[in-house]
């Protein structure tokens, strides 16, 4: 069709030009940096790494704001080549919302909790994006209970939505999960790709305590797991 050929198409030129942008910023050219900023923004995960990169190399004051920005990116990849390339400008975290986000992206937790109670709802937010990568929980439970640490020491209390499912099921409080409600069924789907069956059957009882239709056919999965204490739960 004329339409996907087209599409194609410009997928290809701006292809080109990401290379030419990333060849400028190895060369440390200052040309580079206005379109460098504007792949920061671009869809895939690769280019705006490369863009982070390239920005670090030339060094260019004009690449601070966009690359706190980036900080927030929900790509880790992208966040640590952004927080390389502040440090490569020279610039320093502040008080604010600024360096809230680059300790965050840096994962220096107890930085976060110097901050004051400002720190609470980004944090609160991190817990919230590392629960939903939860496919790969058997290497976040140690961030989870940092977190968890943190906003605790803030005084944070949780609520009843998203940021207080997380905490709860962070902790696996299953039971808790259940008060909260309809807010923490997206986090408990999470919570049935644990590596652990026992985790999976946990998620998927409170699932079923709950009784939320939209998670009817994420437990249909978990009922038909080659383990039996998870096929079991309910």
């Amino acid at each position: 069709p004329e339409d996907e050929a087209a599409g194609h198409g410009r997928h290809a030129v701006l292809g080109h030009r990401h290379e030419e942008d990333r060849a400028l910023g190895k060369l440390g050219d200052p040309r580079a940096v206005e379109p460098l900023i504007a792949v920061l923004k671009d869809d895939g995960t690769n280019q705006r790494c490369h863009a982070a990169r390239a920005l670090g190399r030339i060094r260019d004051d004009r690449a601070v704001p966009p690359l706190i920005a980036a900080l927030s990116d929900g790509d880790d990849d992208t966040r640590r080549d952004a927080l390389d390339a502040l440090d490569a400008l020279g610039w320093k975290p502040d008080t604010g919302r600024a360096g809230i986000a680059y300790w965050i992206a840096r994962r220096e937790w107890s930085r976060c909790v110097t901050m004051g109670t400002v720190a609470k709802e980004p944090l609160a937010a991190e817990l919230v994006r590392q629960v939903r990568k939860w496919k790969w929980g058997f290497l976040l439970k140690d961030t989870f209970q940092a977190i968890v640490a943190a906003l605790r020491e803030l005084g944070w209390r949780p609520d009843q939505g998203e940021a207080g499912a997380a905490y709860w099921i962070a902790q696996e409080k299953w039971d808790r999960c259940v008060k909260v409600g309809a807010a923490a069924v997206p986090l408990l789907i999470c919570a049935l790709e644990d590596s652990n069956a026992g985790v999976r059957a946990n998620a998927a009882r409170a699932l079923g305590q709950i009784g939320e239709t939209s998670a009817v056919e994420r437990l249909m999965v978990v009922l038909q797991d080659r383990q039996r204490k998870v096929g079991q739960a309910r």
